[in-house]
């Protein structure tokens, strides 16, 4: 009861302001807004955009559009991030049953839903990995079961290529725990050719998945799309000692006061207690659990082998952390019965703590990013907005959570932002013969913005949040700046027409 009280808080959370305070969250609430406008034939939509829905990374976007149909945009995306919650939440029951662990321990792993690929607003690939999760809580099922029935294959093998159509990153990493699971469990059970053959019936639904995602890379990769200016890192390294100081900060990630980093200590601590006091093991049970230690030693492994940009996407191994910390609960063995009680009390104050930090951050956002919501809601539909924001951070959040907001105004309104949606994995790319050149990482760099450039005679709306210590910006755009019409104002956000000064 406590757990699902528990969910239920932070899914409630998630409508306490109108903007989830998640980094790229309005850039996929605008390719979704566009998708959508795409298939009810809006022409200037159309004649902007292409859309990519046949690869993967597509199912927030496509889930969203569809609910679009009865809904405003923002609604349904609220409605499928709280899906995603729900998914995890499920997920993490279904493994810890899987892995023969308390049920009580989803009370530890209910604040890594809030992880640090949330928190930058990663929703296709947490969506993605809420699928995987139960693929992989089914699959570890599956190698027990004598004989599991077609039924319960087909199930398996459609919900693999659902994630995968959520996220080919999120299905990879938790793939490698499956593929892990299954070679560690064949190599270690006693009756080897038996297991074997359980390990090659439990993977068998996932081949259509791993086909299609194959499939759609060499497609994809035959493409000329794709934002080059992050393979400038790719591959590059961290420090082992970085990542290991980092881990807490990656498992959790959003407060900027890191109380959520306390609370996933919390819960790290419980189970290294319920791992000492651990139930004796029967002598003559047979070492058929290995697979559980397989699995969280790879997810460690691969936290601190990946680098921060691999086939051109960010923050990769910053995504492992809440994978290698799950891997690792599931591993810890349950406690001795005249821990249980005591541990289980601590396991729901945790809960409780995760999720009234949630909603309490969720009410934070409602105060801080109200001026951001007034000024995008003046701004006319049909325009080319660029946004310029200055100070991308607010007072309780960790993130930049400010530095994409502009796009919330696609998401809202017909029109244009200055982004070009142009990666290969993305639903919607900009036309190529529609692109308008931007300064490289512009929206990391606004100082860049040139008021003589052709980008800013095109996009002629700018939203921007003011440097500190500026009275009024509007200086910047040149001899006719300080005359140009402000159409909102709202505490530290102008909303500046600039076509009068073409």
């Amino acid at each position: 009861m406590t757990y699902w009280a528990a969910v239920v808080a932070y899914v409630a959370a998630l409508f306490r302001a109108p903007l989830l305070p998640l980094v790229d969250y309005p850039q996929h609430l605008a390719m979704a807004a566009i998708v959508r406008r795409i298939w009810t034939g809006d022409a200037a939509a159309r004649a902007l955009y292409e859309t990519n829905l046949l690869g993967y990374n597509s199912l927030f976007h496509v889930l969203v559009a569809a609910l679009g149909a009865a809904m405003s945009i923002e609604l349904a995306g609220k409605l499928v991030v709280a899906g995603y919650v729900v998914l995890s939440a499920f997920a993490m029951l279904q493994l810890l049953d899987a892995a023969e662990r308390p049920r009580s321990r989803a009370l530890l792993l209910l604040p890594l839903v809030a992880g640090y690929a949330f928190a930058l607003g990663f929703v296709n690939f947490c969506l993605g990995m809420s699928v995987q999760l139960i693929v992989l809580a089914r699959t570890l099922r599956a190698l027990r079961e004598p004989r599991p029935s077609r039924r319960s294959a087909l199930i398996t093998a459609a919900l693999a290529l659902v994630a995968v159509y959520g996220h080919v990153l999120a299905v990879a990493l938790v793939d490698t725990m499956i593929a892990v699971a299954l070679v560690s469990y064949a190599a270690t059970t006693a009756a080897r050719r038996a297991s074997l053959r359980a390990a090659m019936r439990a993977a068998a639904p996932l081949v259509p998945s791993v086909v299609y995602a194959a499939t759609v890379f060499v497609l994809q990769g035959a493409t000329r799309v794709q934002d080059d200016v992050y393979t400038l890192e790719e591959g590059r390294a961290v420090r082992l000692a970085t990542k290991a100081s980092e881990l807490l900060r990656f498992a959790s990630g959003m407060r900027a006061d890191r109380v959520d980093e306390l609370v996933v200590a919390a819960a790290i601590a419980l189970v290294s207690i319920a791992a000492v006091v651990r139930r004796p093991r029967d002598p003559g049970a047979p070492q058929e659990g290995l697979w559980r230690g397989a699995m969280a030693l790879a997810m460690f492994a691969a936290y601190f082998a990946l680098p921060h940009v691999f086939f051109a996407s960010l923050f990769i191994y910053q995504r492992v952390a809440v994978l290698a910390l799950l891997a690792a609960f599931l591993w810890a063995p349950a406690p001795r019965p005249t821990f249980e009680r005591w541990l289980d009390g601590g396991a729901m104050l945790v809960a409780i703590g995760a999720a009234a930090l949630f909603f309490q951050l969720h009410g934070a956002a409602r105060r801080e990013l109200a001026d951001v919501d007034a000024a995008v809601s003046a701004a006319p539909p049909g325009r080319r907005v660029v946004g310029l924001v200055f100070e991308p951070y607010v007072p309780s959040f960790a993130r930049r959570v400010l530095l994409h907001v502009p796009a919330l105004y696609v998401a809202r309104k017909p029109g244009e932002v200055a982004f070009l949606f142009d990666t290969r994995s993305l639903p919607v790319r900009r036309r190529p013969e529609r692109r308008v050149p931007l300064p490289p990482f512009f929206e990391l760099n606004p100082q860049a913005y040139d008021p003589r450039a052709p980008y800013a005679g095109y996009y002629d709306l700018v939203l921007m949040k003011t440097p500190p210590r500026v009275a009024d910006p509007r200086a910047a755009f040149g001899p006719a700046g300080p005359s140009l019409p402000v159409l909102a104002r709202h505490g530290a956000w102008w909303l500046i027409d600039t076509s009068p000064a073409r």
